[in-house]
């Protein structure tokens, strides 16, 4: 298999596909649009009308459907509040303020390298106000957290954060210490990247047995992870897809679990396998640099995803 580099320096040298670089007309296809996620969301949350908070008793008295449609797509006017009620944030627990005046973390100088290079094209993150806010978001993890600190990754797994929060840096922050701290994701940054390197074995292992041409073809080329799997795990996706597809991958990891990241991943490579097999090593890594900006079809992604049988740990946490 790959080697799994995980270094700093792993996120250097390639393009970020960002959304707001993207021309409209490139924006990965779905079969769904978001108005008919909406309107799937809409259809279930009109029997709980009556509610103080529709959201709420929806998972309460219907958790099979709330964790499927959660699956199959949450719409972006209704997104942060089904992951707030499907994750179970309590934004009681810690003063993000108390956070920031405590100075646990030496991490500070790192962040501050990585800010303006976050997504620079995005309009939240063009301007003072917005790299201040996210500065504030992953000081505070550091903070919160200096066991663990800051790692580069979270800048980008952070701004899609506060994408999704509309750039409000209290959401942002709660959220992202739930899918780090509870969830289990901030294994992803432990001192020598352990469960990324767990997450290149038990995919190349299920590649192997799935797809065994693929794999073939990624070693006779010496294709390693740390040009493209690593970059998808350490980050959940969020350096090298769109906004929009990484929402929708990030749905189906809430409700499966951090190591259904494996399973996604196969689905994409079966989903390009032609395009694998036809390139040698430098046209292979110019194909995987920019896969963001290609054409994908997320609903078969996600679909496909579910087939792969690979094994997971019941440790995980999920919605």
């Amino acid at each position: 298999m790959g080697a799994a580099c995980c270094g700093s320096k792993v996120l250097k040298h390639v393009r970020v596909a960002d959304v707001s670089r993207v021309p409209m007309g490139m924006i990965p296809p779905t079969y769904q649009t978001d108005q008919d996620i909406e309107n799937n969301w809409n259809k279930e949350l009109n029997l709980y009308q009556d509610s103080n908070n529709p959201i709420s008793t929806f998972k309460e008295q219907n958790f099979t459907k709330f964790r499927s449609l959660i699956y199959n797509g949450t719409p972006k006017s209704l997104r942060f509040e089904i992951w707030q009620q499907a994750l179970n944030i309590n934004s009681d627990e810690i003063s993000v303020e108390n956070l920031l005046d405590s100075n646990l973390s030496t991490s500070l100088s790192d962040i501050e390298k990585d800010i303006t290079r976050t997504f620079p094209a995005n309009p939240l993150f063009s301007t003072e106000l917005g790299q201040k806010t996210l500065k504030e978001v992953l000081l505070a993890f550091a903070n919160h957290r200096p066991n663990i600190g800051y790692c580069q990754g979270m800048n980008y797994i952070a701004a899609t954060f506060l994408i999704t929060c509309n750039g409000d840096r209290n959401s942002a922050f709660y959220i992202m210490n739930c899918v780090l701290s509870k969830f289990g994701a901030e294994r992803l940054f432990e001192k020598g990247f352990p469960l990324v390197k767990e997450l290149c074995s038990k995919f190349h292992n299920s590649l192997r047995s799935a797809k065994p041409n693929i794999e073939a073809h990624i070693l006779k080329h010496n294709f390693d992870d740390a040009l493209w799997l690593t970059k998808w795990f350490i980050t959940m996706f969020t350096y090298s897809f769109s906004y929009e597809t990484v929402v929708r991958f990030w749905d189906g990891v809430f409700t499966k679990g951090i190591r259904f990241m494996i399973n996604i991943s196969l689905a994409i490579v079966e989903m390009i396998e032609s395009e694998i097999l036809k390139r040698d090593l430098p046209l292979l890594s110019e194909y995987f640099s920019g896969i963001g900006q290609r054409y994908l079809n997320i609903d078969l992604i996600m679909k496909n995803a579910l087939k792969y049988d690979v094994q997971i740990d019941n440790n995980d946490q999920a919605v």
